[in-house]
């Protein structure tokens, strides 16, 4: 009887030394899992503020282009609004002109006649 209280004592340890090898072996696979969350978090962590730092960066190139962008077109309007003031000087410094010629004698029309036929034949 004492041979079988030992075989039960025996089996009974073995048993319980299998289930701290297996408790063991769960806890290094959890651990292993929560070390890689950890890494797998990190790195997305990481990621995340590489992207939002890149996302303001671009954010902000795209506010100075866009200023960049309003100071030419501003400059642009200005320029047509300084040519059509421009032209209209012209337009109206071309019907004093007409007004002018026709207030001129006939011998000073033909005249200016010559000169604007002779440089259309050089051209």
């Amino acid at each position: 009887m004492l041979e079988t209280k030992q075989r039960e004592i025996q089996r009974l340890e073995d048993h319980a030394h299998m289930r701290e090898d297996g408790l063991k072996a769960s806890e290094d696979m959890l651990a292993a899992d929560t070390q890689g969350f950890i890494d797998f978090f990190n790195k997305i962590k990481e990621e995340t503020q590489k992207a939002t730092k890149d996302y303001e960066e671009a954010k902000g190139k795209k506010g100075k282009m866009a200023g960049e962008l309003r100071k030419i077109i501003e400059e642009q309007n200005s320029y047509i609004s300084r040519i059509n003031k421009s032209l209209e000087l012209l337009r109206i410094y071309y019907d004093y002109k007409i007004f002018l010629d026709s207030l001129a004698p006939k011998e000073w029309q033909d005249r200016l006649e010559k000169r604007k036929e002779e440089v259309r034949k050089k051209l």
